[in-house]
This record gives structure tokens, sequence and C-alpha cells, in this order.
């Protein structure tokens, strides 16, 4: 009818003066970011994506006190929405004010994900689940890592991330691969609902979703400012708590209300907020100090320099230029981890074994924690780097990767106590190289790690079960060099990212630990003597009396 046509027409036109309202905002804002950012780079002689990534970085800060001022309110009604707002709003403004119109692709990549959830989601939470509705959730997970994957990969090879990254031009891709983490997580947790009780881990049962996502709460998740440039990756569930105000994350809660997460502006977490500030800025000062004393990509540009370098000289070098960049990364974490602390979702409940009524302290705050730096620079074995390095990505690596990778192995063997090996370990890895980039440094610095943290788990097995505990002390001081002579070696393939002068790197250290770990895993192999196994468990026994 005429009238329908108009109303179109009507919309239209809407439509079109909305677009051309937002296309004027979005270039006043590039604008203004370039305006700025040239001055800043001329004063200051940083490259302009080190100026922009440290810029939002910052910015993430202020908007975590900023989160802890606004009341969630009525949780049932639409008060909890202004949390969510300011998240979209505020992460996408600092995404364009730091990556301009190339924001554009972190919703490429995150809105086919959640349109998937939602063409998905044909039951809520208590109602009954029929074969068909299952089937429609399976591969949903799978699907999403395709596509998020596949994404970020053409964005690494159409903007060379790797090549400006190691020239400091930081780029959208450093978001993305958080988004990507986030992505597969939720769809991976969306398809877990549907899998029997019996067959999930806690884990899957913690984190799995009955229904798909809202609109807003899945964006303002995706684009939240406090880890937006930097990660640590967030769990859908755990955001959505904080932005409800729900289970640990009440502020009004019985329990909470003994402890300090609750409202106002209670002294631990201003204590905790400034503790992780200044440890960040100590960080901050010995990365720009170590930075200024050596880097490898003038060493290596530099002729023959590294080949005329001794053993001991490219030991050195390679140990300062490590410490610097592994103070970079301190720094990014632990910011992150106080504008965390700062908005509450630092806050990881009560650690009730250490709890002596189970209902007040020790608080644990460490929901957030990325890096542990005391646990990188001390770990007796490799296998424990993990465990303290890039936490939360480790963390998505085990329960995303390699739990479900030994899972599916196990299902098509039909070998229930078959247990997770190399195959696991490698395959896990390799998809953390792809995640890091497309340079052949990334695929050669985690394929590596892969093999030493396996010599690692097998040495420490062979260790406990054929070692006299007169040797234990010299064969633990032994792994402590070893660990951190591997962290040395590996340190150019991760900071030079080419092929070539990876090779380069390791053949001027005669590639010694990859030599020792396939030497340790092939005599921890083969020397098994029975009468070494017997004598262990004797002097376990009398240990025990």
């Amino acid at each position: 009818s005429l009238l329908a046509r108009r109303m179109i027409d009507a919309l239209m036109m809407i439509s079109m003066n909305i677009i051309k309202f937002l296309e004027a905002h979005v270039s006043q804002i590039v604008k203004l970011r370039l305006y700025v950012l040239h001055h800043l780079s001329l004063r200051s002689g940083l490259p302009r994506g080190t100026i922009l990534f440290t810029v939002a970085l910052f910015s993430g800060l202020p908007l975590g006190v900023l989160f802890r001022t606004i009341q969630g309110g009525d949780r049932k009604g639409s008060q909890f929405q202004r949390k969510a707002l300011l998240s979209l709003v505020s992460g996408t403004m600092i995404s364009l004010m730091t990556f301009g119109k190339t924001t554009v692709h972190a919703f490429y990549l995150s809105l086919p994900s959640l349109c998937l959830l939602k063409l998905t989601s044909s039951t809520k939470a208590g109602d009954s689940k029929t074969k068909s509705e299952r089937r429609k959730r399976i591969g949903v997970g799978f699907v999403t890592f395709l596509w998020s994957f596949g994404y970020l990969v053409y964005i690494h090879y159409s903007a060379d991330s790797g090549g400006e990254w190691k020239r400091g031009n930081i780029d959208i891709t450093g978001l993305l691969m958080v988004l990507c983490l986030k992505t597969t997580s939720c769809a991976m947790n969306f398809e877990d609902y549907e899998i029997k009780d019996e067959e999930k881990s806690s884990f899957m049962k913690e984190h799995e979703l009955s229904e798909a996502p809202k609109t807003l709460e899945y964006l303002a998740w995706c684009m939240f400012p406090c880890t937006l440039v930097s990660g640590p990756t967030l769990e859908f569930k755990t955001f959505r708590m904080w932005l409800r105000e729900e289970g640990i994350l009440d502020p009004n809660s019985p329990r909470n209300k003994l402890t300090h997460y609750a409202r106002g502006w209670p002294r631990t977490w201003m204590v905790l907020t400034m503790q992780r500030f200044i440890g960040a800025m100590i960080c901050l000062g010995l990365h720009l100090y170590l930075a200024n004393i050596v880097s490898l990509q003038e060493v290596f540009s530099n002729g023959n320099e590294w080949e005329m370098m001794s053993l001991w000289e490219k030991l050195k070098t390679v140990y300062v230029a490590g410490a610097a960049g592994k103070y970079k990364y301190y720094f990014v974490w632990m910011f992150a981890d106080a504008s965390a602390a700062a908005c509450g979702l630092a806050y990881n409940g009560i650690n009730a074994e250490k709890s002596i009524t189970g209902r007040e302290g020790p608080e644990e705050w460490n929901a957030m924690t990325n890096v542990h730096p005391f646990g990188v620079d001390f770990a007796n074995t490799f296998a424990e780097i993990p465990a303290h390095w890039n936490i939360r990505t480790g963390i998505w690596l085990r329960h995303y990767c390699y739990d479900r990778i030994h899972r599916f192995r196990v299902r098509r063997s039909g070998d229930k106590n078959r247990k997770a090996g190399l195959v696991e370990l490698l395959l896990t890895q390799l998809v953390s190289g792809i995640w890091h980039g497309l340079s052949a440094g990334y695929w050669m610095f985690f394929s590596s790690t892969a093999l030493i943290i396996y010599c690692a788990r097998k040495t420490y097995k062979w260790q406990r079960d054929y070692m006299s505990e007169r040797f234990v002390k010299y064969w633990k001081l032994f792994s402590l060099a070893q660990t951190h002579l591997g962290l040395l070696y590996l340190t150019p393939a991760f900071h030079l990212v080419e092929f070539k002068e990876s090779v380069r790197a390791w053949n001027g250290m005669y590639w010694f630990i990859h030599v020792l770990s396939v030497a340790l895993i092939a005599l921890t192999s083969l020397i098994r003597p029975q009468s070494w196994k017997e004598r262990k468990k004797q002097e376990a026994a009398k240990k025990q009396k």
C-alpha cells in the first residue's frame, strides 16, 4: 500500500541520516587522532603504533574506576545496561582513536559468531532438550573457531603484522587476537551445554552457556575497554556475572558483605590497584633501560656481527634483549590487571581451602592476573612456565585446544584410558603460533616449546621413578639451568620473526637446546633399569617410615 511504501521510505531516509551522522563523527575522531599522533611522535621519537597502544592501555585504568562508580541497580530491570553501554561505547571509541577505521574488523570478526549462536539457540535453561535441538549446537564451536582464526590469519597476512610489530607499529591484530579467543571460547561454551554431564570437565560445567548471549552484553564483552588492546581474555559468563552483579561478583551477597568486594571505596581495592600500577611502572622503566643497551634487530642488520661473537657474548646479548622484551610484557599485563582490579573484575572470591569458617578471607584478586614475574624468572622446569606467563591464554589453550584434542582422540580410538602426549602438545603450540601471526619465527618458537615442554615432562617422570635421591638435588640444578638457557635460546625466533634470521640465530648457538632435548627424550626412554626403579621404591618406603 501507499502508506507502507512511505513508511519504508521514511525508515530508509532515517537510516541513511544515521549512517551519515556516524560517518561524520568517525571522520572527526580519526582526524583528531592523526593530529595528536603527529605531534606526539615528533616530540617523543617513538613509533606511532607504540604511542597509540600506550594511550589505549592507559585509558583502561580511569575507565575501570568509572565502572566502579556505576551502581548495578535492579538486576532484573535494565539499569545494569548502563555498564554494558559504557563498555561498548568506550571500547569502540578507544579502538577508533588507536586503530582508526580498521576498528570495523572487530565487528566483522565478532558479529558472525553472535549470529550463529542466535540461530542455533532454541532452548533456554531448564527447557527439555530434544535430539534435534542438541544437533543444532553440534559443531558451533568448531565453525566459530575456523571463522575467527581464519579471519585473524587474513588480517595477519594483509597487515604484515609480524613485520609491523617488529618495527614497533602495533596494529589492530593485537585487539583481534584477544577477540578471537573470546569468540571461540563463547561458542564452545555454548555448544558444551548439550553434552552429557558425565562427559564434561569441571571447567566445562562452570562456563557452559544455556542460551545465546544478549546482543548488547556480547558486544560490550567483546569491546571491554580495560583489557581491549592487551588482554587477557575473559570468559563471557564471568563478564556477565560482573555486569549483572551476580554470584561472587554481587557486592550485596551475605558473603561479600564480609569481604572487600563491596560498594564504595574499600581500602583493599585501592591498595591492590596501586600495587599493580606501581609494579607495572617499575617494569616499564626496566624495559626502557634495557632496550637502550642492545637490540637484536640492530645486531642482525650489522653484517656478520652475530657470527663474530663468541657463544658467551651471544648469550649475553640474547639475555639483555630477552629481558627487555619480557619486562615490556610484564608492564602491559600488570597494568591491565590494575585496570581489572579497579573495576572489580579481578575479584575471584574467597579461597575456601584456606578459610577457617568458609565465609571470610583470604580473598583472591587474581581472576585477571596474566603473569607472575617471579614464577617465570625462577621456574624450575620449562613445563612450569605456562602457569606463570600469559596465564589466561595458557588456560584458553589448555581447555579449548589441548583437552578437546585429547577428547577427540580418545573418542576416535575408543580407549578411555589413553593419556595425552606429544601430539596434543604439538598441535596446541602450533595453534598458539598461528594465533600470534604468520611469521615463521612464531611457528618455530612455539613448535620448539612443545618439544622442550615434552622433554621436561619426560625427564621429570624419569627422575621421579628411577633416579636415586642422592642425585635429585643435582638434577634439579641441571633442570633449572636447562630451563633458563632454553628461554635464552628461543628468544631470537620470537623477536626476529623472520625464518632466515631465526635459523641464523640458532646456527650461531649450535642448536644446542634442540639437540639436548632430543637426547634427553631418547635417553629417558631407553635407560629404564628395573633395579633402579626398585631402589627408588625402597627409598620412598624408608622416607614414609
